[in-house]
């Protein structure tokens, strides 16, 4: 098995808007580390799949995020999420208010 490579990481004290990280090629990655830290207001996290019709498909989301902590999710066959990840992912995150603090890197493998 490969070792884990950086696919994607975003950190911001001060995000005014929900967003995406727009297509992340996942190549022959079958495994993905989700790791971040909310250090302000609310916010919930997503990762979605690009099917071949080009719609994107719910794989993950983290549940409306409220308070300071951290949240980690293991997405693959056999992990914590068992769903494939397909050619492309995006990372995507949904304020609760008006801004919100936090730093996200995702990991494939």
């Amino acid at each position: 098995m490969a070792d884990p490579a950086d696919l994607w990481s975003f950190s911001n004290s001060s995000v005014t808007a929900s967003g995406d990280s727009g297509p992340l090629p996942t190549g022959t990655a079958v495994e993905l580390a989700v790791d971040s830290t909310i250090t302000t207001g609310g916010v919930t996290f997503y990762v979605d799949r690009q099917g071949s019709d080009g719609n994107w498909y719910s794989l993950w989301s983290s549940g409306a995020q409220a308070t300071a902590g951290t949240v980690s999710a293991s997405i693959g066959a056999g992990l914590t999420t068992t769903v494939s990840l397909g050619h492309t992912v995006r990372f995507r995150w949904v304020l609760s208010g008006s801004t919100a603090g936090f730093s996200v890197s995702l990991l494939t493998k």
